[in-house]
């Protein structure tokens, strides 16, 4: 894996446009390919910097406390969830909202026609696979769910073109440069330093990509990570230990730099090696390429061109050969390791870009995950919601093991928890 994606500029490989959004909105940094995916990335690449950093911190903690205050949680010892995915799928969103693209998106939000937004995403990106093989005229049949899901895909482009129009509006009234330095304003930044002949293809194709990439492969590598957590309550003691020293000894308000929670980033690094949000990384060969493989027997492989990669991370990162004890939860596993090998992310500069766009991405989930998880832990103690007799390794077998692709990114279908106050 790393032979061929750690050195893709020179193995020259491209990803199969028929597994990406291209045939929906045309090529954005996550479709396209050589000089055009460098030109893509310029454009988005400037929104991810130290403040987005901060901002995504501090606005993970607002959310939160948002939360708490909105569902009630100050006045229970004691949350009990069925399932905890759509609660963190929504957090996400906010989020993503917020710092990607200054959207007001808030856990309660007020009654306007913007409130069909949130909706229409989570749709939209649960239909993402059917809408790119159901062909446009069967949208007109008498077919509910067809129609339901035409009109969400069509309110969140019509509510993506309204704020980048708004944005243009507002970057050619004011100077630009001292609005927001988010995602939306570099794509408006781009078109403004463009033609300004109107908005491209391109532009909403970056818009959706980040979306879909950004809150989804987060949202479910903070519940994999919660559940392990749960499952694991040595573990998840140690990490609360971790936080409260931190805590105290510097302002939680403020970012925290990622060293200083090393074994709270590894509990989430090891739930994404278990359940990585990104299951599979297809690429195509442009030319011959010859790699080296050690099993079954070392030898040199030629992959002819025109051939397709498909790199399966489940079984990449669940090998005996490279992981001791690959099915245990083991966080300890990733001290002394680079960031860059931790390959649940992907590998080289085409890496997930929902956790990795040059480098950046990845520390913008890694800031957002380990803002959410610190903040939980250090006010509630997680633990499994059990069903009637049922034991922790009965728990984890009914709940770890049902795993699946929901929406655009891969993830456990339904973990049941319960949050218990730390401080009554």
């Amino acid at each position: 894996m790393k032979q061929l994606l750690g050195a893709e500029s020179k193995t020259h490989l491209e990803k199969p446009q028929d597994l990406t959004l291209a045939r929906l909105w045309g090529h954005s940094v996550t479709s396209a390919n050589g000089d055009v995916w460098r030109r893509h990335r310029r454009v988005v690449s400037p929104a991810f910097n130290n403040k987005t950093y901060s901002d995504v911190w501090k606005t993970v903690r607002s959310v939160y406390r948002e939360m708490i205050d909105t569902e009630g949680w100050n006045e229970w010892n004691e949350i009990v969830f069925d399932e905890v995915n759509s609660l963190i799928l929504k957090f996400t969103f906010i989020i993503i909202c917020r710092c990607g693209f200054a959207y007001p998106s808030s856990w309660s939000p007020t009654y306007s026609s913007t409130d069909k937004f949130p909706e229409a995403l989570r749709l939209v990106s649960e239909t993402l696979i059917p809408r790119l093989v159901i062909p446009n005229w069967a949208y007109k049949l008498p077919i509910g769910r067809l129609r339901r899901m035409n009109n969400a895909w069509q309110t969140v482009t019509s509510a993506i073109m309204d704020l980048i129009e708004k944005r243009k509006s507002d970057s050619l009234e004011f100077n630009y440069n001292a609005l927001p330095s988010d995602i939306l304003n570099c794509l408006v930044t781009s078109w403004i330093d463009g033609d300004k002949n109107g908005l491209e293809e391109r532009d909403v194709a970056n818009m959706f990509s980040l979306m879909f990439a950004g809150h989804e492969t987060t949202s479910s590598g903070i519940v994999t990570t919660l559940g392990y957590l749960a499952l694991y309550p040595a573990v998840q003691e140690k990490a609360y230990e971790e936080i409260s020293k931190v805590f105290a000894e510097n302002d939680p308000s403020e970012i925290m730099d990622q060293s200083k929670l090393p074994f709270t980033l590894f509990c989430f690094w090891e739930a994404q090696r278990l359940c990585p949000s990104a299951t599979l990384i297809p690429r195509q060969l442009t030319e011959d390429t010859i790699i080296n493989i050690s099993r079954p027997k070392r030898e040199r492989m030629v992959l002819k061109k025109g051939s397709f990669a498909m790199f399966d991370l489940i079984g990449i990162l669940r090998n005996p050969d490279t992981f001791h004890d690959p099915e245990t939860f083991r966080p300890e596993r990733w001290e002394n390791v680079s960031e860059h090998d931790v390959g649940a992310f992907g590998f080289g500069p085409r890496a997930c870009l929902g956790v990795y766009l040059a480098i950046v991405c990845r520390k913008v989930a890694q800031t957002e995950a380990l803002a959410f998880l610190s903040t939980l832990l250090s006010d509630w103690k997680v633990g499994p919601n059990l069903l009637p007799d049922e034991s922790l390794s009965q728990y984890e077998e009914r709940v770890m093991g049902d795993a699946a692709l929901i929406g655009t990114a891969f993830g456990l279908r339904r973990v049941p928890l319960k949050l218990s106050k730390r401080r009554i």
